[in-house]
């Protein structure tokens, strides 16, 4: 093997290692965000509304009139038609306008609804529910674990 082979072998085995080191680096970083709350396919911005992954926050709400889960999937709903009329072949500009305003529409339903369902937890509960829910709250609203 001659110098320059030598060399040359050398910089491909390194440029292989780092490429696989980033690629780990950002699979981590996906998979990680997947399991903190708010983060992932359920999470607000371009996956809807994210689901209730606190158990207090979740407990809590669960006696409420207000169905979070029908909100949610009536956004997911409102997403596909968002992508649906981004995808379609000839682009129609005023289908998009409407699958976007129907967007806006339900996501304001969706806040609508659990503002809701807060303040009817809040109200049936005391003191220490209350202080869990504003915690739970909380960690959601941030996307902490």
């Amino acid at each position: 093997m001659t110098p320059l082979t030598k060399r040359l072998t050398v910089a491909l085995v390194i440029s292989v290692a780092l490429n696989l080191l980033l690629v780990g680096f950002f699979v981590g970083k996906r998979l990680d965000r997947r399991h903190q709350p708010g983060m992932g396919p359920g999470a607000a911005g371009m996956h809807g509304p994210r689901p209730m992954r606190d158990e207090a926050l979740r407990e809590l709400l669960k006696g409420t009139n207000v169905d979070l889960r029908a909100r949610r999937e009536a956004t997911r709903t409102a997403r596909a038609a968002v992508e649906a009329s981004l995808e379609r072949e000839p682009f129609d500009k005023a289908a998009l306008d409407k699958s976007l305003s129907d967007l806006r529409g339900e996501t304001v339903k969706s806040q609508e609804a659990l503002h809701t369902a807060l303040a009817d937890a809040a109200a049936k509960g005391n003191l220490e529910q209350r202080r869990r829910l504003a915690q739970a709250f909380g960690r959601e609203r941030r996307g902490k674990r």
